[in-house]
């Protein structure tokens, strides 16, 4: 595939990348802060495709040699010298928190289609980073995705419950309303 990376959206590198992946029989699933930059429509950018799949990194690393990224000294890194984003593979299983992701979305796009978390699942992704270890970013990154997407709030608030993670839930929840003027 003949593409102009410089510069590239990380939708695009995505969809390129899982297009490639899925040619070779390999599925995946983009999660992390690359869910986050296309949710919010960049107002977020991550610098790195979080990938998760089940696959190895052999198999991973042969189906991307037609894209030119190159394994990173035998670790989940592919990086592109001319493309700012590099490839994280993150180990399975897709789970957010002790949650086995259950539902996916798919974005098409002119390069392809985006396998990727749900919007309500890419929100508790980033408030799991906030529940565990305070991280105020993450947080901020979830009201991105919430002001610019429909989400299941019930469903939030019951991994939020089983998580016990309920006051850090209601906090953002206090957040997003103050974002919105409430």
């Amino acid at each position: 595939m003949t593409a102009n990376w410089s510069g590239m959206k990380a939708k695009d590198v995505a969809a390129i990348v899982q297009e490639t992946l899925r040619k070779k029989g390999i599925d995946s699933t983009v999660v992390g802060g690359s869910c986050v930059e296309i949710y919010s429509n960049s107002k977020y950018t991550s610098g790195d495709i979080d990938i998760v799949s089940e696959y190895s990194l052999e198999e991973i690393e042969n189906a991307l040699t037609g894209l030119n990224f190159k394994r990173k000294d035998k670790t989940r890194i592919f990086e592109r010298k001319d493309c700012e984003y590099f490839l994280d593979f993150v180990q399975p299983p897709l789970a957010i928190g002790n949650a086995p992701v259950k539902q996916l979305s798919n974005i098409k796009t002119k390069n392809g289609i985006i396998k990727l978390l749900t919007p309500s699942d890419c929100v508790k992704d980033r408030l799991a980073a906030y529940f565990y270890w305070d991280d105020k970013q993450s947080m901020e990154q979830a009201i991105l995705v919430a002001k610019t997407n429909t989400l299941d709030y019930k469903n939030i608030e019951r991994w939020a419950k089983e998580e016990l993670n309920l006051i850090k839930y209601k906090e953002f929840l206090k957040k997003i309303d103050e974002n919105n003027g409430g």
